[in-house]
């Protein structure tokens, strides 16, 4: 039996839980692990997916199979401490974004995964969207200038059926800014990033991020947590031509030139969540983890949010 453990007892440790059961073919044993919100987990698992299919305890087994993998998806203040602990066990670990807030935490932890040779993943979602394999055919041969990303999110937005709620501890960016780079890295492999401009309103959790791409490509980030309505759209543009990926709800393509649309594509919902968990589990059986699960780009995420948390700082002093 393959055994799944996730750490962690908010909404998203359910939306996992809830695809994980998902992949009939894996057979999965699946465990939540939840002190704080054991009760809770324990009526939702009875509730949603009937009793047998989810067990929750609140705490992991003193010893794990070796078909065993582990998902933590805590709080984001508790990620240091929990990957310390839980490093005995010795099995595949993915932790949900962002891996942490400091960097030299997350070099002590690499260091010990290292050293003990645990293989370390890092939940980079949006990057097992099957519409971004056919978004980056199109930009091949496109010599684009601008780029613009906008991620809205509503205040009263429902997830997976659930009222979605964020972190108080974590800033905008750090929440956000580690999808961001996943899904440009998936796009354009290695590239040079240079941040060039903050505005910010930390009234409106309104951010806006001026970089500079390799240092020619203009790429501006619009992160927003107060808005009508949900939005992930990115815009990549010359003088003369754009190419829209809108993801906010089904994954849409479009081209423009000279302001007329030739191509709009609809490719529906990827089931992307199941997507990395699969590329998860199976890194249990080879000796490979998926390049898409890579846990460096977080680590070069976070190194990114510590600047802009300089610039957030000095914009507001």
């Amino acid at each position: 039996m393959t055994s799944l453990y996730i750490i962690g007892g908010g909404r998203w440790a359910r939306a996992v839980a809830g695809e994980a059961h998902k992949l009939a073919d894996y057979s999965l044993d699946i465990t939540i692990i939840s002190k704080k919100n054991y009760d809770g987990m324990k009526a939702w698992s009875a509730d949603f997916v009937g009793k047998e299919a989810i067990t929750v305890t609140k705490n992991l087994p003193k010893k794990l199979n070796i078909k065993s993998s582990i998902y933590v998806a805590n709080e984001t203040k508790l990620r240091f401490e929990t990957l310390q602990d839980i490093a005995n066990f010795k099995v595949p670990i993915l932790v949900e974004k962002p891996l942490m807030l400091h960097s030299a935490q997350a070099q002590e932890i690499f260091k010990l995964y290292k050293r003990e040779d645990i293989k370390l993943s890092t939940s980079q979602v949006f990057r097992f969207l099957d519409s971004i394999q056919i978004l980056k055919n199109e930009l091949r041969f496109f010599k684009f200038e601008n780029i613009e990303f906008y991620w809205h999110d509503h205040l009263q937005e429902f997830r997976y059926g659930e009222l979605k709620k964020f972190e108080p501890d974590v800033p905008l960016h750090h929440d956000i800014f580690p999808h961001i780079y996943s899904i440009m890295y998936e796009l354009f492999g290695k590239f040079e990033l240079e941040l060039v401009g903050i505005q910010s309103n930390k009234f409106s959790e309104n951010l806006i991020l001026d970089f500079k791409i390799d240092s020619t490509i203009k790429f501006r980030t619009h992160l927003l947590r107060s808005a009508t309505q949900r939005l992930r759209l990115i815009r990549f543009s010359n003088e003369s031509k754009t190419i829209n990926f809108n993801f906010s709800s089904e994954e849409c393509i479009e081209i423009i030139v000279d302001g007329i649309s030739i191509m709009k594509l609809n490719l529906g919902v990827s089931l992307s969540l199941q997507n990395m968990l699969r590329a998860f589990i199976e890194s249990n059986k080879v000796n490979l983890v998926d390049v898409r699960l890579d846990a460096k780009r977080s680590f070069e995420s976070i190194r990114i949010c510590e600047n802009i948390d300089q610039g957030v700082l000095n914009s507001d002093s």
